[in-house]
């Protein structure tokens, strides 16, 4: 397969997994989950909300797109106070 096909192939999934992504926090928000836009500083501060987040949300939670996403608002907003 030449160079510019599999450039082609791997960017056509990338916008796939971003479009399916929205949809899936567009659906879990119409059953109630509360979404937070967020944008890591650099890969160590990914590490840190990671960790915060295992320790600090025993609830359900999920990393969408650049959006976090939590079934419990009461979390949600513990994450906005901690990290926005």
């Amino acid at each position: 397969m030449p160079l510019e096909d599999e450039i082609a192939d791997m960017l056509a999934k990338d916008i796939a997994k971003e479009i399916d992504e929205g949809i899936m926090v567009d659906l879990l928000k119409d059953i109630g989950w509360t979404s937070v836009e967020f944008f890591y500083k650099d890969n160590f501060h990914a590490v840190d909300v990671t960790h915060w987040l295992m320790e600090n949300c025993p609830g359900k939670w999920r990393r969408l797109s650049s959006f976090y996403i939590f079934e419990d608002i009461k979390e949600a907003e513990w994450f906005i106070l901690r990290w926005i």
